[in-house]
């Protein structure tokens, strides 16, 4: 019976990491293509002269960016973030041998106030376009 207990808590410890992946590969091509519109010169000249037209393409990519940024750092249990990532390593210390959990939970405080912003922003500005596109589905 430990097997299969063992097994549960690994497995869904791969999902979550999974899940976290996805989170972030989806805030890296959002920053690939924001990088790309507002850095090449060509580029932002036709973006200038066609501003109507692209202005919600960059402000899209700029929220999903800061929208799958905080749901990779939220600290709601429920999540598939990095703090539960850290949380199911604490508890079990076979997911991560050799990690020094307190070494990288100090180092996320040190970036509390960015972590902060990040959320102001998502609720502010994003307006949880996200989980309402969601909840319609459902």
């Amino acid at each position: 019976m430990s097997y299969s207990i063992e097994k549960d808590y690994k497995t869904h410890f791969k999902l979550l990491l999974e899940d976290l992946k996805q989170q972030l590969l989806s805030a890296q091509s959002s920053l690939d293509i924001l990088k790309g519109l507002v850095t090449d010169p060509g580029v932002v000249d036709v973006l200038n002269e066609y501003r109507g037209f692209f202005t919600p393409t960059i402000y899209a990519h700029r929220d999903l960016l800061f929208i799958k940024l905080f749901n990779a750092m939220d600290s709601d249990r429920r999540d598939p973030s990095l703090y539960r990532i850290l949380k199911m390593v604490e508890q079990h210390t076979d997911l991560g041998p050799g990690l020094d959990i307190l070494v990288l939970r100090n180092r996320l405080k040190k970036h509390k106030d960015i972590i902060r912003k990040i959320e102001d922003f998502r609720k502010t500005r994003a307006a949880h376009w996200d989980t309402e596109v969601a909840e319609s589905i459902k």
